[in-house]
């Protein structure tokens, strides 16, 4: 059975506007299981990236419960957690891509990634420097890490803010529009990394609007009006069976996800 990461209860978010109060989140009640790789779909303006942010703890839930389960029996509700103990969680368990990368632009790729690991306060110097380097060329950064941000293409980028959030092996890894601003090679690229690190392991929260994004994902949640309205559930991208075959094509896996987005009137 599946373990729970993180859950919902009966989560709304209201935001002030012009004197008036609008609701993002109705009441969500909803769990992110360990190991998925999860993407939240839903028509602009259906609160993505406020859910996202909500589950993260990047933003507070203005009611209700986000329980994010640290250990088996160390289960915190963040919406109730100050925020010194918040930002510590999303140091350390916590990773996040989001469209523009937000890279640092004075710094050289290398660098931006092991500032996020000199963070952690309990971190080894050396030790992060090194893992930088590892991740780096993990991704194919190899021969460009020592690299300004501007000196590297867009694809480039978006990979290294990828190994900047994952330095501190993170639980969860959000992601928010992770290939929004990207041209479709640089856009199968980071989609390939992502589904290598799912297949490692990872647990991955992606919100996205483009739908072969979405094929990447083993569980997909549709938001509409502020609620979740529709869950699919799919093989891991290119799974094999005990015979070493795909379980699900792309192209089947292309026909069911459609179907199923169109049967919520996308």
């Amino acid at each position: 059975m599946s373990k729970v990461i993180i859950s919902t209860k009966d989560m709304q978010k209201t935001f002030a506007n012009n004197g008036k109060q609008v609701h993002v989140l109705s009441n969500v009640n909803m769990e992110i299981y360990e190991g998925d790789f999860t993407v939240i779909m839903g028509s602009s303006g259906s609160g993505k990236s406020t859910l996202l942010y909500a589950l993260s703890g990047m933003d507070k839930a203005t009611a209700g419960k986000v329980n994010y389960y640290r250990t088996s029996s160390d289960v915190i509700d963040i919406t109730k957690l100050k925020e010194r103990k918040m930002s510590d969680i999303r140091i350390k368990d916590f990773g996040f891509v989001f469209q523009q990368m937000h890279l640092v632009s004075n710094l050289s790729l290398l660098e931006n990634v092991a500032v996020s690991g000199y963070l952690d306060k309990k971190a080894n110097a050396k030790e992060v420097r090194a893992k930088a380097n590892k991740l780096l060329d993990r991704m194919g950064l190899k021969d460009v890490k020592g690299n300004l941000p501007s000196r590297v293409s867009g694809g480039e980028q978006q990979r290294c803010s990828i190994a900047r959030a994952v330095i501190n092996s993170p639980k969860v890894l959000f992601a928010d529009e992770p290939t929004g601003a990207l041209n479709r090679k640089n856009t199968g690229e980071v989609l390939d990394l992502l589904t290598e690190l799912n297949n490692d392991g990872q647990s991955i929260v992606m919100v996205t609007h483009d739908i072969k994004s979405a094929y990447r994902g083993n569980r997909l949640l549709y938001l509409d009006d502020g609620n979740i309205v529709g869950e699919l559930t799919l093989p891991k991208y290119g799974e094999l069976d005990d015979k070493g075959e795909r379980l699900q094509s792309d192209k089947a896996r292309e026909a069911q996800v459609n179907a199923w987005l169109e049967s919520l009137d996308w």
